[in-house]
């Protein structure tokens, strides 16, 4: 791979993960040795660099044959990244290039040998909430402050809305939220997504129906709120509710009462709230698409679920996971450090269900090869991308450039084994364009990254 120089570099990788608090720096090891790891490795004391190598590595049981006695200097400068590589025999990487010197990044990731690290501004977080694997879930330091939140919240007695991306684990914070406020076995946890249920159908789905309420009624139908008395109703999506339902809903919340359809009098129900949306409820309450006063029920207080980008020293952990669940052969494929860190360098739009889906397709796409590990190239070009409108003039200065030549397409294809968007690059052009010759023609991509 070419050593890329130093001016260049900051504008090729474009790391924009935050700034480095910088009072104690460190490095969390988070891949090492074919496995997930999560080792925090804190700079000496007083100072603001370090350097790498197989020693160090060593000295916290992390053995690397790939790695030199002296490969690497990492050092942070003000609330930047400084990294040199130090004449190594197997080079460093940072955001998936080779690099001798880079420097004014933010946060990034760096591989040496078969190891993958972050440098962080403060360790402290990642010390003193160390990562915790379950049957549920992984969570690193941000996910367990969010619960410890969430639990302090639940305790309260108050509602609760979570808002976060789709995928992130709204439903698992859903559930932690319940079992802070609602503990024991008998507490139901009651959980729909609003924006499944069919406008005609959601108020008898949420409120319930009495025989001969509407035609086809021919026995009493209990509610979802109803269902959840004494413990938590989960409305996932909830700013798709129907405006009629919304203020069915307040009602039921400020009385602790529901009346099915075609019933007289009311059932008190005891029924905590947890809502959730990746819309912005004060927005869709600007914009009369959601109401205030449901609002200053359910929207207040309110948690940010961050997104699987912003919680990277998971990954690993999440592709591990995802392994194990495959088919038996393809369940013995291990992930290398060049996927694991490729899969730490896309933003994921889908999150944790993306990431998920996305290595069990390269996990069994590497076993129909016959390969024992996950290689970068493993991961399909177009997976965990953001996903922003290529084809829109806004989006590509590039549309104008006139349509290569289909042999053109073929041979820049064939000359960067597949990548679509480094054929994109080379020719000048949108990928939109390169994936619709690829449709037009058939070609089989995989085939050729592997020829």
């Amino acid at each position: 791979m070419a050593t890329l120089k130093t001016e260049t570099l900051d504008d090729a990788l474009g790391f924009s993960a935050g700034t480095a608090v910088g009072t104690h720096p460190g490095l969390v090891v988070v891949h090492a040795g074919g496995q997930p790891q999560h080792l925090v490795l804190p700079f000496p004391k007083g100072e603001r660099a370090m350097e790498l190598g197989r020693d160090e590595l060593a000295a916290a049981a992390i053995p690397d044959g790939r790695v030199s006695r002296r490969h690497v200097r990492i050092e942070l400068d003000g609330e930047r990244w400084i990294v040199r590589d130090l004449g190594s025999r197997n080079g460093t990487f940072v955001g998936g290039r080779q690099v001798q010197s880079a420097r004014n990044l933010s946060e990034c990731v760096v591989r040496i040998g078969h190891t993958v690290m972050l440098p962080v501004g403060d360790r402290r977080p990642y010390e003193s909430r160390p990562l915790v694997v379950d049957a549920r879930a992984v969570m690193g330091s941000s996910l367990q402050m969010l619960r410890e939140r969430v639990a302090l919240i639940a305790r309260s007695g108050a509602n609760l809305l979570v808002l976060g991306e789709s995928g992130a684990g709204k439903e698992l914070c859903a559930e932690a939220f319940h079992a802070a406020s609602a503990p024991g076995p008998s507490r139901p946890f009651v959980a729909v997504n609003c924006a499944t249920i069919q406008k005609e159908l959601a108020e008898r789905i949420l409120f319930g129906a009495r025989r001969g309420a509407y035609t086809g009624a021919v026995t009493d139908t209990v509610g979802l709120v109803q269902a959840a008395d004494g413990g938590t109703l989960f409305l996932d999506e909830v700013a798709e509710l129907d405006p009629g339902v919304q203020a069915k809903l307040l009602r039921v919340l400020e009385t602790k009462r529901v009346t099915p359809l075609g019933a007289v009098h009311p059932i008190e129900v005891d029924v905590r709230v947890c809502a959730a949306t990746h819309k912005d409820l004060r927005v869709e309450v600007t914009e009369g698409r959601f109401r205030g006063d449901l609002y200053f029920r359910i929207g207040r207080p309110e948690v940010r679920l961050p997104p699987l980008r912003e919680r990277s020293e998971e990954i690993p952990w999440l592709i591990e996971r995802a392994l194990a669940s495959v088919g038996e052969d393809a369940a013995k494929v291990t992930a290398g450090a060049g996927f694991v860190e490729a899969c730490m360098l896309r933003p994921w739009p889908g999150n944790v269900r993306e990431l998920l889906a996305e290595v069990k397709i390269a996990a069994l796409s590497a076993t129909a090869a016959r390969r024992a590990s996950l290689l970068a190239e493993d991961l399909d070009e177009e997976a965990g991308r953001a996903l922003v409108p290529v084809d829109a003039p806004e989006a590509d200065a590039r549309l104008d450039t006139p349509a290569p030549e289909p042999d053109a397409i073929e041979a820049a294809l064939r000359a960067e084994q597949g990548n679509v968007a480094r054929a994109a690059a080379r020719l000048g052009v949108t990928r939109g364009r390169v994936r619709r010759f690829i449709e037009r023609q058939g070609l089989d991509v995989r085939a050729l990254r592997s020829g």
